[in-house]
């Protein structure tokens, strides 16, 4: 049971498990979901919906694959970071709860640290 439990194996899950609710939020932003556009359409980003979630989906690919995770952490950091800033400038009090975005901002640097990222490293 051991030889499982190693840090390579609980960063692919956690990577897993954050690529499912990725996916699900990409999915809706395609989907043409009712709630999605209603929300977005708030700032009036209705017309970018198919973009952001292309970028959602991009910067999730890039994460996943190791060569890459560096960048795809960058990104997904700073689609956490627009989220977050989203949810606090939205009209509705009822959505301007950012602490989801912090903490999945929070949860792709976890996973990173866990899949060995070293930010300072720079080879």
């Amino acid at each position: 049971m051991k030889k499982y439990l190693t840090r390579t194996n609980i960063g692919w899950v956690l990577s897993g498990l954050l690529a499912i609710v990725l996916l699900g939020s990409a999915y809706a932003k395609f989907s043409g979901d009712k709630d999605m556009a209603e929300m977005l359409g708030s700032h009036n980003l209705t017309g970018w919906i198919t973009i952001i979630g292309i970028g959602e989906v991009a910067s999730l690919f890039l994460f996943l694959i190791p060569k890459t995770m560096r960048l795809g952490a960058l990104l997904l950091s700073a689609y956490f970071g627009g989220a977050i800033m989203f949810h606090m400038a939205h009209p509705n009090p009822e959505a301007n709860n950012f602490l989801a975005p912090a903490g999945f901002l929070i949860f792709v640097w976890v996973i990173a640290w866990i899949r060995g990222l070293n930010i300072f490293d720079l080879d």
